[in-house]
C-alpha cells in the first residue's frame, strides 16, 4: 500500500513538473524558428566581415559572434532593434530575419557575379 502511494506521488510530482516544461516548449519552438530564420543570413554577414561562420547571437545587444568570442559584428538596427528578444519571437521579427537572410543571399550572389567570393 505504501509503495503504491509513493509511486502515485512520484507520478503526480513528475506531471506537475512536466506541465510548465511543456508550456515552455512552445516558446522554444518559436525561438528556434527565429534562429533558423537568422542563421543563413548571419553566416553570410560574418563572412562579409572576414570571418568564417556565425556561431551565436547575443540578443541583449544584437551582436553576432563569428568564429570565436573575440570576433563579433553588430546586426543593423533595422534587423535587431534595441530591446529585441529571441524568447519572444513574433511573426514580425521572424519575417524581418527571413528578409535579412534573403538580402544577404542576394548580396552574396551579386558579389559572386563580379568575381568576389566571400566564402
Amino acid at each position: 500500500m505504501y509503495r503504491n502511494i509513493s509511486i502515485m506521488l512520484f507520478v503526480l510530482f513528475a506531471v506537475v513538473l512536466g506541465v510548465p516544461a511543456s508550456q515552455e516548449e512552445g516558446s522554444t519552438s518559436s525561438s528556434w524558428e527565429c534562429r533558423q530564420a537568422l542563421s543563413g543570413g548571419a553566416n553570410i554577414y560574418c563572412e562579409i566581415f572576414g570571418h568564417s561562420f556565425f556561431r551565436v547571437l547575443h540578443p541583449e545587444n544584437g551582436e553576432l559572434e563569428c568564429d570565436g568570442p573575440t570576433k563579433k559584428v553588430k546586426l543593423p538596427v533595422f534587423v535587431w532593434p534595441p530591446g529585441t528578444s529571441m524568447s519572444s519571437c513574433t511573426p514580425q521579427l521572424k519575417n524581418t530575419l527571413q528578409a535579412f537572410t534573403q538580402e544577404m543571399k542576394n548580396i552574396k550572389e551579386s558579389l559572386k557575379k563580379i568575381g568576389c567570393d566571400i566564402a
